[in-house]
């Protein structure tokens, strides 16, 4: 393989450059017995210093992670998007108890980046491998909703029903170029080196057709109320249909994979008001998710699989201890799972994962102007089919054991508030077989807000500074990159 060895001479500065931007405008109309509103919104980000797809060459260890300030791609790569949408909303209140709504709304997406594309840690020293991708999306997205809420009682039951039916739409074209470099460059992680910057001619250009997907749904549910509401069964049921046609992102000549799929999830839930402090509750939900999407580099990358289904069961008690409430909850979620086949290299979406847990949470006032927002967990994600039975009963990617949070908020002085937020999670592996896993971290932030004594308009100024102790860490599986560093962010906020 031709590489190319970038020297010292060629580091570019070492920061990179965010440029968020958002504009909303809400208006709304009120009768005594009607509402209507409208919303439009632009958001346009910006952001330098892009990589994807890091992973390890076979045989290497996880490297260290290295300072959280260094840019694990060139300051010329770039990811810009420009998301805007319009929304209509409508209410009529029939009776007191009876109320037709009414959703719709049109949106765009589009998407220009060139970023890292093959990001190969070599070996312990540090040595890998670049090469980058340019990669165009655009999507016309068009939804709409409608449905009912209704109060009423059937004797000593008290009903509260809820029915909707929604449908969406999207067309979606995209672009991919991969291997823009004649040979990749080879430089080292802890000290990075780049090139001169690549061409960005196909940001100009015409993108082809890729997808097409349409979704509906029906779905009701009903909450009954016994015994003065101590006693409370919501039951429900929802079908969803399903149709896609899309084109491999990364070989538009190939044929389209086309599917059609329907499913009808249904859903329960009790809650028992033991008393006025503690509550008892449980449930079972089914849903459908967004099929996955074979991932670059495997035979067939850019293949889109058909939704799947997940099951969920839940049981847990909910205690109001003054002015906290507590909630520990068990749960199991059951979905399916996804692989590369060794030999093969293609990617397939018929394995099976269940998550086993227990969660606490607790949020509300310690005193007077000290608010708690916290909570820990634990899941246990298994590998419960996977190809061959090979990793069978492993723990999942990307999915660590033990995650925590503490946020506390003091408010200092009239109008002034200060917080601080711990966020803590464990060892998360980044492969199938357990071998390789990254460090567990804890993160600390904090931050203040101060809301300006005016009459009239309310202005709010903030300020926040995440990862205060700039620790260098891997976030999450190993492609995600490195964790943020510090972080400074200052807004204002007017409401009128």
């Amino acid at each position: 393989m031709l590489e190319r060895r970038l020297t010292q001479r060629q580091r570019p500065r070492q920061t990179a450059k965010l440029d968020a931007r958002l504009a909303a405008l809400g208006l709304e109309w009120r009768s005594a017995r009607a509402r209507l509103s409208v919303n439009l919104f632009e958001s346009r980000n910006s952001l330098e210093s892009v990589n994807w797809d890091i992973s390890l060459a076979p045989g290497v260890p996880l490297p260290c992670a290295p300072n959280p300030r260094t840019l694990l791609a060139p300051d010329w790569t770039f990811g810009k998007s420009k998301d805007r949408a319009v929304i209509l909303r409508g209410e009529w209140d029939v009776t007191p108890n009876v109320t037709l709504w009414a959703n719709a709304g049109q949106g765009k997406f589009d998407f220009d980046s060139i970023a890292s594309s093959v990001y190969r840690v070599a070996d312990t020293q540090g040595t890998f491998i670049n090469d980058f991708a340019h990669q165009r999306d655009r999507r016309d997205r068009r939804a709409a909703s409608a449905g009912l809420h209704a109060r009423f009682a059937t004797g000593s039951v008290a009903h509260q029903l809820a029915a909707s039916f929604d449908w969406q739409h999207e067309q979606r074209e995209f672009g991919f170029l991969l291997r823009m470099l004649s040979a990749p460059w080879v430089t080292n992680l802890y000290r990075p080196a780049w090139g001169p910057a690549v061409s960005r001619a196909f940001s100009n250009a015409a993108l082809p057709p890729s997808g097409n997907s349409r979704l509906s749904g029906l779905a009701v549910a009903d909450t009954l109320s016994f015994a003065d509401g101590r006693v409370q069964l919501t039951v429900g049921v929802r079908r969803q249909k399903v149709s896609s046609a899309s084109s491999s992102w990364f070989n538009p000549a190939a044929p389209w994979t086309f599917y059609k799929s329907s499913a009808t999830s249904p859903a329960v839930a009790v809650l028992l008001k033991a008393s006025e402090q503690v509550s008892v509750y449980a449930n079972y939900i089914e849903g459908l998710s967004e099929g996955q999407s074979a991932p670059l580099g495997t035979a067939n990358a850019g293949q889109l699989f058909a939704p799947y289904k997940t099951k969920q069961h839940e049981i847990g008690v909910k205690l109001a201890q003054g002015d906290l409430t507590h909630t520990v909850a068990l749960f199991q979620i059951k979905q399916p799972s996804a692989w590369t086949d060794p030999v093969t290299n293609r990617f397939a979406a018929d394995g099976r994962q269940r998550n086993r847990g227990l969660e606490w949470s607790v949020t509300g006032q310690l005193r007077a102007g000290l608010r708690v927002l916290g909570g820990a967990s634990w899941t246990q994600a298994t590998l419960t089919r996977t190809a061959g039975g090979v990793n069978q009963g492993k723990q999942a990617v990307a999915t660590p054991r033990r995650q925590a949070k503490l946020g506390l908020e003091w408010d200092a002085l009239p109008g002034l508030t200060l917080a601080g937020n711990l966020r803590s999670a464990s060892r998360q592996y980044i492969d199938a077989a357990n071998t390789l896993h990254t460090p567990g971290r804890t993160v600390l932030d904090v931050g203040t807000r101060y809301v300006l004594p005016t009459a009239g308009r309310r202005i709010t100024l903030r300020a926040a500074v995440q990862n205060v102790t700039n620790k260098a860490y891997w976030a999450g599986q190993l492609y995600s990159g490195l964790g943020a560093p510090r972080t400074v962010l200052l807004s204002a906020t007017v409401d009128f």
